[in-house]
């Protein structure tokens, strides 16, 4: 997959390099593509390429400053991460008869990671060298669903779920806390208006998770509703080298 997914980045760098008009390069050294523009929107490919519902979209905005870098620049930089799976229907295709019907409820989960940051970048031709931090909260909700059969007791003929617990347990999450992300990258410009990023960094959160388990009654009876059966607070800390973090296509104005 890692592979498979550099290939895809190189065939991307190559299609857009090709297809773009260079001609204003001719007339703009690359010490002014550089310097010429002051904002960059990019996105991370990751997520597409992996046909994952979510992505993260980067928005950098060049802090004005007194004497003017020819070497270098600094950015603010702002970040939303989105992610999540819904389902939308489902169908539950029944193999032994024997065991009546299934009653189930798919898992859904859902993301949501602003972060704000800084970054400093230094210039080398076409390649640009850049490194900073980013810290902002984040909130996640996940629902693990269930899936059981409803059966009938031979000898009472009382309908009912047949699971080891005595019923299906349906566990909803909630994670919320805050992020610091010190970070380091390369950007190549293919031309004026587009290049790519690679970036890594060290990422440090502190959490807190809110976990309540559902019991689905074990007799059926279409007016029960489920059952509260536990409650679970955790507080900790997350942390983690990811050593590709981004892979952004990015287009400078």
């Amino acid at each position: 997959m890692k592979y498979s997914l550099f290939n895809f980045f190189l065939l991307a760098l190559f299609i857009i390099s090709g297809s773009y008009n260079l001609s204003a390069q001719k007339s703009d050294s690359i010490m002014l593509i550089n310097r010429k523009y002051k904002h960059e929107v990019g996105i991370d490919v990751q997520g597409l390429i992996q046909r994952n519902l979510g992505s993260t979209l980067i928005l950098k905005i060049k802090r004005k400053e007194k004497l003017v870098n020819l070497t270098g620049s600094k950015n603010f930089r702002f970040q939303l991460n989105l992610s999540g799976t819904f389902p939308v229907s489902e169908k539950t295709t029944q193999i032994d008869s024997a065991q009546y019907r299934y009653s189930n409820k798919g898992a859904s989960s859902f993301t949501i990671q602003p972060m704000f940051g800084i970054e400093r970048i230094k210039f080398y031709g076409k390649f640009n060298f850049y490194y900073g931090v980013d810290f902002g909260p984040y909130y996640s909700y996940i629902d693990n669903g269930y899936m059981a059969f409803k059966y009938t007791y031979l000898n009472s003929g009382v309908n009912g779920y047949n699971n080891t617990n005595g019923g299906p347990i349906e566990t909803q999450s909630k994670k919320y806390g805050v992020s610091v992300a010190p970070f380091i990258g390369i950007k190549y410009r293919i031309s004026s208006h587009f290049s790519a990023s690679l970036e890594s960094c060290f990422y440090l959160s502190y959490f807190i998770t809110k976990e309540k388990s559902y019991n689905i009654p074990y007799y059926y009876n279409p007016s029960n509703s489920t059952v509260l059966i536990s409650e679970k607070t955790a507080h900790g800390f997350d942390f983690s080298m990811k050593y590709l973090r981004f892979l952004t296509i990015n287009y400078h104005l």
